[in-house]
């Protein structure tokens, strides 16, 4: 049964556990059980902690958990309220907030999606794409990380892995993941801005040639930018705060150089995506311009073909005049009434002949004058 508030979410009797959620105990970075349920794993966590020389770590992974699931988690592990009210609604912008003995940390991971290659002679660094930014919320506690994620993914596997193969922290293994799972997020920005990179510098050489862009294409980097400057950005102040917080709690040095080299990708990450904001703003003021200058060259053409158009109208004006006063006088003459005294007339057929190269003389030397023949 869909949840009234959030329909893409199910309560928990319909929503069964799947292949989709992680339930991971390890100790140190060795697996030791795989469990199915929440329950299952607080009950298998806490066990795993009664030893006093436990290595324990919990790692919960859930996608798009309903509200009872969260419920669920705050409750066995003790999540603030206000944390668990963010991971319900979403669309939080990336931060990360202490609560307490517990950290909040939202992600904003980026995709890139192919809708369409370019065809045969097209620029194949224009392709037709879209960029795809989830949502990904991690409750960071003492030995454990809860992950909620409102967007489907395929790189769990990737960060356990990493994790799995470093067994370097094991006293602070809830930041160790963290590092993972923070180092893949801000990886998978690298090939959308070099893609976005090569568009933008494909569209500027385009501009630069003499050819104004399809709006299409412009607007497509544009909201592609947008995207992804809006995963990015926030993160310099989320590692500031992260650091602070690594700090406190006494990280190792190795772990530390870990995160800033985090750090560098982000501050990398914004200044390229700076630099694509500034060449998109020149791409749309030239390519207002080229269009601009593009629809006042046709206006001028249409105004001279116009023009044209309006000088060979009063032509044949004039002469469709100059040829109607000989017909007149023609069909004057032509109605041979009885009492025509011109029709008896012995000069009568040269006065009409007079009459009319007279009138079309007439009538060429007037239209003359005022330009129209």
């Amino acid at each position: 049964m869909a949840h009234p508030r959030y329909p893409y979410r199910h309560s928990a009797p319909d929503r069964i556990m799947g292949h989709a959620d992680m339930f991971v105990l390890y100790d140190g970075s060795t697996v030791a059980a795989d469990m199915k349920s929440i329950d299952a794993a607080a009950d298998a966590f806490d066990a795993a902690l009664v030893h006093p020389d436990s290595h324990a770590f919990l790692w919960i992974d859930l996608l798009q958990p309903s509200h009872e699931d969260l419920d669920e988690l705050a409750s066995r592990f003790g999540l603030h309220p206000l944390a668990v009210e963010d991971a319900i609604e979403a669309h939080q912008r990336p931060k990360f907030e202490r609560y307490g003995a517990t950290d909040f940390m939202v992600l904003r991971p980026a995709a890139l999606t192919i809708n369409k290659r370019p065809a045969d002679g097209e620029d194949p660094a224009r392709p037709d794409f879209s960029v795809e930014v989830g949502e990904t919320h991690a409750f960071i506690g003492d030995r454990f990380l809860i992950v909620i994620r409102h967007s489907p993914r395929d790189d769990d596997a990737k960060v356990r892995d990493a994790f799995e193969a470093d067994p370097r922290f094991a006293a602070f293994p809830q930041f160790s993941a963290l590092y993972r799972l923070l180092d893949h997020v801000v990886d998978c920005y690298g090939p959308i801005i070099r893609m976005l990179e090569d568009f933008s510098d494909s569209l500027e050489e385009q501009i630069f040639t003499g050819t104004p862009a399809r709006s299409k294409d412009v607007f497509q980097l544009s909201r592609g930018i947008i995207e992804v400057e809006r995963a990015v950005s926030p993160l310099t102040d989320l590692m500031a705060a992260l650091f602070a917080t690594l700090k406190e709690q006494g990280a190792p040095d190795e772990l530390m150089r870990g995160m800033r080299d985090v750090a560098d990708h982000v501050r990398a990450s914004a200044e390229h995506l700076e630099r694509l904001r500034s060449l998109l703003r020149e791409i749309f003021t030239v390519n207002a311009t080229m269009i601009s200058e593009q629809q006042n060259e046709d206006m001028r053409r249409m105004n001279e073909l116009s023009i044209q158009q309006n000088e060979q109208m009063k032509k044949i004006s004039a002469w469709a005049a100059m040829l109607f006063f000989p017909s007149l006088v023609a069909g004057t003459y032509g109605m041979n009434f009885e009492h025509m005294p011109e029709l008896h007339w012995a000069l009568g057929y040269p006065f009409a002949i007079a009459l009319m190269v007279a009138g079309c003389a007439v009538l060429w030397r007037i239209f003359k004058k005022v330009g129209w023949l």
